[in-house]
C-alpha cells in the first residue's frame, strides 16, 4: 500500500466533496451559520552545523477549523481545529512576546510540543521572528529557533518521526 501524501492539490481535489457534505451536516444539525477552514502545508527543512549537514526532512500537514453557531432558542457560538501529520502532537502556547521597533516587528515565543505517543517527553522551546517592512509590505523574514531541542527529540523517537531523513 502506498504512503499518502498531503499536497496543496489535495485541497482542490477534495474541497467539492468536503463542502457539500459539510453543509449538510450543519443544516441537518440546525447551524445558523457555519464554515469550514481546510489548510495544507508542505514544508522542507535543513540543519547545518560548522559547515556540515546535520540533518533535512520533509512534512506535509492537514489542518481544518470549524466554527458555527447553533442551538435552539438562544444560538451559541463553536468552535473547533485541528491539526493533522504524519506525527500525532500535542502543544501548548507558554508566552508570546511582540515587540515593535521601526519598520520591523519581533515576536518571541515560547512552547512546549510532545507526541501524543510519548507524553512525557516534553520539548521546551524559544523561537524569536523579525519581520521587516518597507513600506506596508514585508521585505524581509527571519526566524531563529532553539533546533538543537528538536535535533535531540527527533534521535530519541526516529520511528515516530518518518520524514526525518537519517544522517
Amino acid at each position: 500500500m502506498g504512503e499518502l501524501r498531503l499536497t496543496v492539490e489535495c485541497v482542490g481535489e477534495i474541497k467539492e466533496k468536503l463542502a457539500d457534505q459539510f453543509m449538510r451536516q450543519a443544516a441537518r444539525l440546525g447551524c445558523a451559520y457555519a464554515d469550514l477552514r481546510l489548510e495544507v502545508v508542505e514544508s522542507q527543512f535543513a540543519w547545518a552545523e560548522n559547515g556540515h549537514s546535520k540533518q533535512s526532512g520533509k512534512d506535509e500537514t492537514l489542518a481544518f477549523g470549524i466554527r458555527v453557531i447553533a442551538g435552539e432558542g438562544v444560538r451559541a457560538p463553536g468552535y473547533y481545529g485541528q491539526s493533522l501529520g504524519a506525527a500525532d502532537w500535542g502543544y501548548e502556547d507558554v508566552w508570546r512576546n511582540w515587540y515593535d521597533a521601526d519598520e520591523r516587528v519581533m515576536v518571541e515565543i515560547r512552547e512546549r510540543s510532545w507526541l501524543k505517543s510519548a507524553p512525557q517527553d516534553v520539548m521546551d522551546q524559544r523561537t524569536c521572528a523579525v519581520l521587516r517592512f518597507r513600506g506596508d509590505k514585508i521585505c524581509e523574514m527571519r526566524d531563529y529557533a532553539d533546533s538543537h531541542i528538536y535535533e535531540e527529540f527527533a534521535k530519541r523517537h526516529r520511528s515516530e518521526l518518518p520524514k526525518v531523513n537519517r544522517r
